[in-house]
């Protein structure tokens, strides 16, 4: 199966630079660089792109019928193309001659350079030049948390920063950092590209998709953090184009501030003092305290010149150029050059692994690919898997049907086996009401009984201790018991005596048993003696508190004996 290709674009000088990329193993390799001329186009139509209302609900990348536009008639004129057979793109006699418009034969070119690469549908990411972007970044109040919210007072800043009365979704893009501020970028025109292909898709449908629409600073923070290890890595970004200069400050990889667009009315010396001096001042202002690396990134003449000047001037800090569109050696850790040997352009490569999916979470929030775009891009893929499918999918109603009969003549034998259950368990319910009366009457058995186990407990122990008392003290006369009491550590019996040698004879009549105490008491002017004795045996053989049953003892049962 052939590999997927993403198209990375980006208007570089005079031109519009393509890479085509193809992931193997883990990275993206280049397989194709290319170019198109724009001389002519810029000529003819000055590089002028439709100006965005901000106020009402128009779209970005809307295109709407003006007669000032000087790209709307372009659109007729495909259209009209279309109407003829023989002057279909690709196929009979070239359609265009040179009387034809300059931006009708750009668009040709564009997908003649395209279509050579191979296939027959395209995934593109486009950029957007740095000159028509403003960039801000605002505190969010630590209030606001939902989603919703953040947006509706990142519009109300923006309108309050530019004088808006009102701008839509489309018009701004912000990424949300941690520390609860917002790096917000705002873009009010059409880009060329994206008006170039929104040519082609009137022509081709179902041949061009449009991945993702960046600005150009967004997409080259890939080579901007490939060697950031810490957030003290503070790096100085300026990117030098035709229509002039901004400097942007990063602090690790998080977005710190930038500069407005530093006009460039002329070039040269001069030109290259303004920016050194402008930036010089930013620094001075201190919100970046030290830097670590400079990149100068140049699309112009003057790159070099500015490179030196930073060189001489910050002697221990590293300064990186960037000659746009002139590199052979890809500085991305996750690309190859392959077997290109043509100059590969940073940002080319940058936006086609976004088309690709491959990109931060900073690039990724601030894509501008409009919502009607990408709606209208949803097609259905239909690979091998979904073959597969849609047989199962037509198969389904066979297989199901057969699933129902079979589990409904199970259903049928476990109805029937039901229905005999019944007829048995019906059957057994006279012997099962049999079964519970028994039990019942049983369980009032055990009942009883445990009842005559708690009545009768140590019964035997009581009465033949008492029988033990009752003949000892039929031999010792005026002596009584007036207390009774058992103990854990035995018994303890109180009593009163006329004689005291007689409380001896008490102690007696018991195994083992003391004397704990002895009182005189007076009872009608005569003199008695008070005892309390302690007994801890009561007989010597204590077998005669649970007696063996007699073997031969005849036990009476209902009827008769055994």
């Amino acid at each position: 199966m052939k590999k997927k290709t993403f198209i990375g674009l980006a208007i570089e000088g005079d031109e519009i630079r393509l890479s085509s990329l193809v992931k193997k193993g883990g990275r993206y390799v280049v397989t194709t660089v290319d170019s198109v001329s724009i001389v002519e186009l810029k000529k003819s139509v000055g590089e002028k792109v439709e100006k965005v209302e901000t106020q009402g609900a128009g779209d970005i990348f809307g295109i709407e019928e003006d007669e000032t536009n000087d790209l709307d008639f372009l659109t007729e004129e495909l259209q009209a193309d279309q109407d003829h057979e023989d002057d279909e793109w690709g196929g009979g006699a070239d359609p265009l001659t040179s009387d034809e418009d300059v931006l009708t034969k750009t668009i040709y070119d564009l997908d003649q350079v395209i279509t050579k690469i191979g296939g027959s549908k395209y995934d593109v990411g486009l950029t957007i030049p740095t000159s028509g972007l403003t960039y801000d970044r605002i505190s969010i109040p630590s209030d606001i948390k939902k989603t919703k919210d953040v947006r509706k007072y990142v519009e109300q800043k923006i309108c309050g920063i530019y004088g808006y009365e009102y701008i839509s979704e489309d018009h701004y893009r912000y990424f949300l950092y941690k520390n609860n501020e917002a790096f917000v970028t705002t873009y009010t025109t059409v880009p060329l590209l994206f008006e170039l292909f929104e040519r082609l898709y009137l022509l081709f449908p179902n041949k061009y998709f449009i991945r993702c629409i960046v600005p150009e600073d967004i997409a080259l923070l890939r080579y901007l953090d490939r060697e950031v290890t810490s957030e003290e890595d503070n790096t100085v970004f300026i990117n030098l184009s035709n229509e002039g200069a901004r400097i942007f400050f990063r602090k690790g990889k998080e977005f710190l501030s930038s500069m407005p667009l530093m006009s460039r009315p002329q070039s040269g010396k001069a030109y290259v003092n303004k920016v050194f001096s402008r930036l010089v001042m930013e620094l001075e202002k201190g919100k970046l305290q030290y830097v670590t690396r400079f990149v100068v990134r140049d699309s112009t003449s003057d790159g070099e010149a500015l490179a030196d000047v930073l060189r001489a001037n910050f002697e221990e800090t590293k300064c990186d150029f960037i000659k746009a569109g002139n590199d052979i050696h890809i500085n991305l850790p996750d690309v190859e050059p392959g077997t290109v040997q043509k100059p590969v352009s940073l940002l080319t490569i940058s936006v086609g692994m976004f088309a690709a999916g491959s990109s931060t979470p900073e690039i990724a929030a601030h894509d501008y690919t409009p919502k009607t775009v990408l709606d209208r891009q949803k097609v259905f893929k239909l690979k091998w898997h979904g073959v597969v499918l849609l047989v199962l999918i037509a198969l389904s109603p066979i297989v199901l049907n057969y699933i129902y009969q079979d589990m409904n003549r199970d259903v049928q034998e476990l109805e029937a086996k039901v229905a005999s259950n019944e007829n048995q368990i019906q059957d057994l319910q006279i012997f099962r009401n049999a079964v519970l009366d028994l039990d019942t009457q049983n369980n009032q058995l055990l009942s009883q009984m445990e009842q005559i186990d708690r009545l009768g407990e140590r019964s035997r122990i009581w009465t033949e201790t008492l029988s033990i008392i009752a003949r000892g003290l039929d031999d010792i006369p005026s002596t009584w018991l007036t207390s009774l009491q058992q103990s854990e550590q035995g018994f303890t019996l109180e009593g009163i005596s006329m004689f005291r040698n007689r409380i001896p004879e008490v102690v007696e009549i018991f195994h083992l048993a003391g004397v704990r105490q002895v009182g005189q008491i007076q009872v009608r002017d005569r003199d008695f003696y008070r005892f309390v004795i302690t007994i801890s045996d009561i007989v010597e053989d204590e077998s005669i508190f649970d007696p063996l049953p007699d073997e031969n003892q005849e036990i009476p049962v209902a009827g008769g004996t055994q």
